[in-house]
């Protein structure tokens, strides 16, 4: 099942972006399901692009939405069966990184918000230029997914730091110092994990709890016995939805 990032998404388009939405290979809706609306309504002062770009991940799908701004507002309304993940970036250009592919990014861009989506009104707000300074009014769902953010960066930066250490004395290291800083890089990756597990284990009721596992940073160090760890603490119902079967996926 596909893997994305929080921080650093590369959108997958098998067709190039529309004026209005681009949909990637999506599903029919389930006849029997339930749609609950939602709106989002930005207030973001400095926001100076002619419009804000949507990325939506409604399960094996992703969804580019392009929303007008005028005079640093924005507004839009949609409905959803499940509770998905939605990025919300500065305008950017799609371009193409290898001729033939159909991998895109968004370039001369920047993130404002990520969101988990909820009924009713979502009202964002902030400066266009402080990623912390913009707030989501919606629920708590979305400041437990900063705060994670927050706290796995924090540890990012100091692997990052380790390991230009450990690279500037790879070639000829004392054994010892080595060693040292091999088991350390060992020890902050694996404080990564058991940072992603807590919050899983916390939020375990909702959806956030199967969303972190699919969008996170650690899919490069991350055990099949690990996602199913993961998923056996997801109540029943979240491990019904597509987030959690996609957990469990990943466990195999």
């Amino acid at each position: 099942m596909a893997k994305y990032s929080l921080l650093t998404i590369i959108v997958l388009c098998t067709i190039a972006c529309k004026q209005k939405e681009d949909q990637i290979s999506k599903k029919p809706a389930d006849k029997k399901a339930t749609f609950k609306h939602y709106e989002l309504h930005g207030k973001i002062k400095g926001l100076k692009s002619s419009y804000v770009r949507l990325i939506k991940f409604p399960g094996d799908t992703i969804e580019l939405v392009d929303i007008p701004v005028i005079n640093e507002t924005f507004n839009y309304i949609d409905s959803f069966i499940e509770p998905y993940l939605v990025n919300i970036n500065t305008a950017g250009e799609l371009h193409e990184l290898h001729q033939g592919d159909s991998y895109f990014t968004n370039i001369g861009s920047h993130k404002l918000a990520e969101l988990l989506l909820q009924p009713g009104i979502i009202n964002i707000s902030g400066t266009a230029a402080k990623y912390d300074s913009i707030q989501v009014d919606a629920g708590s769902s979305n400041k437990v997914i900063k705060q994670y953010l927050k706290e796995d960066e924090q540890l990012a930066i100091s692997w990052a730091t380790l390991k230009a250490s450990y690279d500037s004395i790879k070639k000829n290291p004392p054994v010892s110092q080595h060693k040292q800083l091999a088991a350390d890089l060992n020890k902050i990756a694996e404080q990564r994990i058991i940072l992603l597990k807590n919050y899983v284990k916390q939020n375990s009721n909702s959806m956030t709890g199967a969303l972190l596992p699919n969008f996170c940073m650690l899919h490069s160090v991350l055990k099949k016995e690990d996602y199913l760890e993961m998923y056996n603490v997801l109540s029943a119902d979240i491990q019904k939805s597509y987030y959690g079967q996609s957990v469990l996926g990943n466990s195999k």
